[in-house]
């Protein structure tokens, strides 16, 4: 799985509310990881103004994910909404 912090294969639509003419195109990388969603450098401090998140806002939340070419890790970082993911390791998901 994703989570697993393993290589995957991955097929999105790109989208970019900005820039409509951008949108729309699919993009197949045939390895990536998942970047790690939490800074161990950045100290997390939960307070009345920054109250803790619940579990279920993370279902439409972005990923980040590291390209990988032959075997090593690229310096791009590329962010994923999982709605707009259409294939993962070469299979298709329902929509």
């Amino acid at each position: 799985t994703m989570h697993a912090g393993e290589v995957f294969s991955i097929k999105v639509v790109s989208f970019d509310a900005k820039k409509k003419n951008t949108s729309g195109r699919e993009l197949i990388y045939a390895a990536a990881r998942l970047e790690s969603m939490e800074n161990p450098k950045k100290e997390i401090r939960h307070s009345a103004h920054y109250p803790k998140r619940s579990a279920t806002t993370n279902v439409r939340y972005v990923r980040n994910i590291r390209i990988y070419e032959n075997g090593s890790p690229v310096q791009k970082i590329v962010k994923v909404h999982p709605s707009l993911i259409l294939e993962f390791n070469s299979k298709r998901l329902l929509l």
